[in-house]
């Protein structure tokens, strides 16, 4: 519902500052991934993978922290196309100046 309201614009947008994660349950979830989204959310954000994961064969939680363009519209709408590619669940977390969005669903 958050993203919707960003989009819309009915929420203020002064800090995207926040980090989400993506788990997959299973390895035939990971082409659901879009590797386009990846590559839009790398030079919108900073993508974290655990360590020893490599993309995409083995990327079983995604974590990404957005700090690069705070503003962006760009970088939500990347972050919503990228849920809905997702068959793992999403959450998010606020960073240090923004006000709780609530969760991605």
């Amino acid at each position: 519902m958050a993203l919707q309201q960003l989009l819309a614009g009915a929420l203020p947008l002064r800090c995207l500052n926040l980090s989400f994660g993506i788990s997959c349950t299973r390895a035939s979830h990971l082409p659901a991934l879009d590797m386009r989204s990846l590559t839009q959310l790398q030079e919108l954000a900073m993508l974290e993978l655990p360590e020893g994961c490599m993309l995409p064969t083995q990327l079983r939680c995604l974590r990404v922290t957005a700090v690069q363009h705070p503003s962006s519209l760009l970088a939500v709408m990347a972050l919503q196309r990228l849920q809905q590619l997702s068959l793992g669940p999403v959450f998010q977390e606020p960073g240090p100046c923004c006000a709780w969005l609530g969760c991605l669903s």
